[in-house]
């Protein structure tokens, strides 16, 4: 079992103070002996917060890339701060973290030693990278096209030198290619309103993927064909291991209908599916059954026999809160007359 002291936390991003004092306490619960390296942007509020290491960086900051919803492109702002971060981290693993994430547990932990066979052909880190399966997409929900490339950003754990790998030797992202690129193909868009050249995700992924291997093709998130989508499904299945929210512990408020509804997305990695990949494209001979750790199992089956308490408890809470309120208003209505 990897033990807290090994590991480097670099939580990165802007601080809302909510947010980023709820991750680093949570941090210091469930890994009470890592090194917390917080890498965000200069002049923020950082009084009071618990961490070993601060970055402070000067925001490379962001454009619209969608202007229909006025959605910003922050690809450079979490590279940026994910890079530095990793530079100051001291420890055998990286659990890069958003600041707007925190732990609810540890049991990410467990994954980590249970999917050891890759195709070398493939295998471009030295050990698989932990992933949400969250938002790591084959395609697209809206159109079912596919979204090579896109494994979550959401967070990242693994040995220090292959999420050093991933991020240090990838280039900020051009600003032609941050918003307003024109596609090659504008009926192969897995989204019709977004205007950057790659998803952030894409752009990361691809970044490490090329200093791996040559290919053609891909120059823009609508450029694939069959190779292109058979190559990415060859580095992520044989790269990483996806985890859904319930059984990494990782989880953000900000995301929650996302996290807390993952099997409504169509088009991401669940852990089921991600199991039976690894199965098709690492180890033929792997037992599918025995690849849930025995403390989810426990958790998992408490929190079944606990469900019909805990919607119990949330009826009886919300009887109570209308007699309140009714009692209230009668009391209100009778102080009028």
């Amino acid at each position: 079992m990897i033990k807290s002291k090994e590991i480097s936390v670099v939580v990165q991003g802007a601080v809302n103070r909510s947010d980023v004092t709820r991750c680093l306490k949570s941090i210091r619960k469930f890994l009470p002996k890592a090194e917390i390296i917080l890498s965000t942007w200069e002049n923020s509020d950082v009084k009071g917060l618990d961490y070993n290491i601060l970055v402070e960086n000067k925001d490379p900051g962001a454009l619209i890339q969608d202007p229909d919803y006025g959605a910003y492109n922050n690809g450079n702002r979490q590279l940026l701060s994910t890079q530095e971060g990793i530079k100051r981290a001291t420890r055998k693993y990286i659990l890069k973290l958003r600041t707007d994430f925190h732990l609810e547990n540890n049991e990410f932990l467990d994954y980590w030693d249970l999917f050891p066979m890759a195709n070398e052909k493939y295998k471009f880190f030295k050990h698989r990278v932990i992933i949400s399966s969250v938002y790591s997409r084959e395609y697209s929900d809206y159109n079912s096209l596919p979204i090579p490339f896109h494994p979550a950003d959401f967070y990242f754990f693994g040995l220090k030198e292959d999420i050093a790998a991933y991020f240090l030797n990838t280039p900020l992202i051009k600003s032609e290619d941050m918003a307003g690129y024109k596609h090659k193909y504008k009926d192969k868009a897995p989204y019709l309103t977004q205007t950057w050249r790659y998803a952030p995700e894409q752009y990361y992924c691809l970044s490490f993927v090329r200093r791996h291997i040559d290919f053609n093709g891909f120059e823009d998130w609508t450029d694939y064909d069959n190779d292109i989508v058979n190559l990415s499904k060859n580095v992520l299945f044989n790269n990483f291991i996806f985890l859904d929210t319930l059984q990494s512990g990782i989880f953000s408020l900000k995301h929650k209908s996302a996290l807390m509804f993952e099997d409504n997305i169509r088009g991401v990695i669940p852990y089921k599916y991600f199991i039976s990949m690894y199965k098709k494209y690492c180890d033929e001979s792997f037992d599918c059954k025995k690849s849930i750790p025995l403390r989810f199992k426990h958790r998992k089956h408490l929190k079944r026999v606990l469900e019909p308490f805990k919607n119990l408890i949330g009826y009886l809470s919300e009887c109570i809160s209308l007699t309140y309120y009714t009692i209230l208003l009668i009391f209100r209505s009778f102080n009028e007359k």
